[in-house]
């Protein structure tokens, strides 16, 4: 314990000539007192940021004419949660729905410019051909009671409704003093350092630049990307042949066995490169080059 109280010390005595502040300062501001801040030299900068808590959930079922007196269900949901709906709904066209996961429907807001609108569900690609089911609520509602049938929709009850909780409070604070010049670096981890910038006293931290495939980095890949095998991003990877003439492409496997692929060769690519799945839905993955940045946040 002594050992530790006279290591803390020197350093705040380091720090002190370094930024040109008084030891009994440090010991203040950066070990004893910070709660008591902001005093005579000081200051203190308190951000909040508020974000609406929300959940809209969507339950029922509609069924749908498949001809021949056969009406076979075409969604059935019990107190699914739908991500990506603004609090609010808004009517702009089809650009306000989201999907149902994992159903092959569109859930939300719409107007398909020829006289039909509201708020429900439709077929993901076929919008008004395919059998959805909707209502005619004005778009600022927290529930709905779908009740609008669209193209072969036969029978059924739907609702979407709002659950509203407390709003989400983010406060940051940042403390200020005088002086400024004192870096603290990670041996462990160089790009990493703590540092006396403007008066802050801040830990930075410095990415290189880097591709990145669904928000995760992958620096084990070169710019231009060349064959590359080994794991990166909870895939691994696997440099494949194909075509006539044959050309090089990334395969990626998961943990089941389930594949991704690049839709073109890799060669000399500087900038994104598009994955596919081999199943549905077979939406496209981009992975992209990120260029350096600096992440910041105040101690």
């Amino acid at each position: 314990m002594k050992r530790t109280l006279l290591a803390i010390t020197l350093t705040a005595v380091a720090l002190a000539c370094l930024a040109g502040l008084d030891y009994s300062d440090i010991v203040k501001w950066g070990l004893l007192r910070r709660s008591d801040l902001p005093a005579e030299g000081y200051r203190m900068e308190v951000v909040t940021n508020r974000t609406p808590s929300y959940a809209w959930t969507l339950n029922g079922y509609f069924e749908y004419d498949a001809g021949n007196e056969t009406y076979p269900t075409a969604l059935s949901v019990s107190n699914l949660e739908i991500p990506g709906l603004p609090k609010t709904l808004f009517m702009d066209g089809m650009n306000g729905m989201v999907p149902v996961p994992e159903q092959g429907y569109i859930v939300g807001a719409f107007d398909n410019g020829e006289g039909t609108s509201g708020v429900g569900v439709l077929n993901s690609e076929d919008h008004f051909g395919s059998a959805g089911f909707y209502s005619t609520d004005s778009v600022d509602g927290a529930g709905f009671n779908f009740s609008q049938g669209v193209a072969n929709y036969y029978w059924g009850g739907m609702t979407l409704t709002r659950a509203d909780y407390p709003d989400i409070l983010t406060v940051t604070t940042n403390y200020y003093a005088t002086g400024g010049g004192a870096v603290l670096r990670d041996s462990r981890n160089p790009r990493k350092s703590v540092r006396l910038v403007d008066g802050a006293l801040l830990l930075l931290e410095e990415i290189p630049a880097h591709w990145e495939f669904q928000g995760q980095p992958c620096f084990g890949l070169s710019n231009p990307l060349t064959p590359f095998s080994g794991n990166l991003a909870g895939y691994t990877w696997a440099t494949e042949t194909a075509g006539d003439p044959p050309y090089l492409y990334y395969a990626l496997y998961d943990e089941n066995s389930m594949r991704k692929f690049a839709t073109e060769s890799f060669t000399g690519v500087t900038t994104s490169l598009n994955f596919y799945p081999d199943f549905e839905p077979y939406d496209v993955v981009p992975m992209i080059y990120v260029g350096p940045s600096v992440t910041t946040n105040s101690l």
